[in-house]
C-alpha cells in the first residue's frame, strides 16, 4: 500500500509540472538577451506550446520592455491565420507580441518563420530601447524554454514531499525496531 501511495504522489507531481500554463523563455540574440514569461497550453507532444499571452516580465539585457498584450503571428497579419506557438527544442518559434494592436504596428518582439526572404527571423521593434528595427536570423540553439510551476503546483509538490518524508520516516522506524 505504501508503494502505491508513493507512486501516486510521484505521478501527480510529474503530471502537474508538465501542464504548467506559464513558461520562462530566453533568447540570446546578437542584439542582446531577451527573456520573459509567456502563457500557453502545452500540447500532447510535450514539446509544443500554443502561446496565448506574453507576461509583463520581458527584458532586453535586464532592461524592462513595455507590456505586450497582443499576441499574433506574422502569417496571421498577412492573411493566413495560424496559432502562435513555440517549442522547447526551438524547432518552431512563431509568435509576435505587441503593445498596440493585433497588427503589431507599434512596438513588440517576436519570431517570424514566414518572412519574404524565406529566412526565419527574430525581431525587436521597441522604440523606447532603440528607434530601429532589430532583426536577425533565428537560431534555435539560442532559445530556451522551461515550465514555471504555478502556486497550486508548488502546494501539490509540498504535499508530495511531506508524504514521501513520512513514508521514509515510518520505514526507518520499522527497520530500527
Amino acid at each position: 500500500m505504501t508503494k502505491l501511495k508513493l507512486a501516486l504522489a510521484a505521478a501527480l507531481l510529474g503530471s502537474s509540472a508538465a501542464q504548467a500554463a506559464t513558461f520562462q523563455f530566453t533568447y540570446r540574440a546578437d542584439a542582446g538577451t531577451v527573456s520573459g514569461r509567456l502563457t500557453g497550453t502545452l500540447q500532447s507532444d510535450n514539446n509544443t506550446v500554443l502561446v496565448d499571452g506574453v507576461r509583463d516580465f520581458v527584458t532586453l539585457d535586464g532592461v524592462a520592455l513595455p507590456s505586450f498584450p497582443f499576441v499574433t503571428t506574422g502569417s496571421s497579419i498577412y492573411g493566413t491565420p495560424r496559432a502562435a506557438s513555440v517549442t522547447f527544442d526551438g524547432s518552431n518559434l512563431d509568435f509576435l507580441a505587441c503593445t498596440a494592436d493585433e497588427f503589431c504596428s507599434d512596438q513588440g518582439i517576436g519570431f517570424d518563420p514566414d518572412t519574404l526572404a524565406f529566412t526565419p527571423v527574430f525581431r525587436i521593434f521597441v522604440g523606447a530601447v532603440s528607434p530601429d528595427l532589430i532583426e536577425e536570423a533565428t537560431d534555435a540553439t539560442r532559445w530556451t524554454l522551461s515550465a514555471v510551476p504555478e502556486p497550486a503546483t508548488w502546494g501539490l509538490m509540498l504535499v508530495g514531499f511531506v508524504a514521501i518524508g513520512a513514508v521514509n520516516r515510518r520505514r526507518t522506524a520499522s527497520v530500527a525496531a
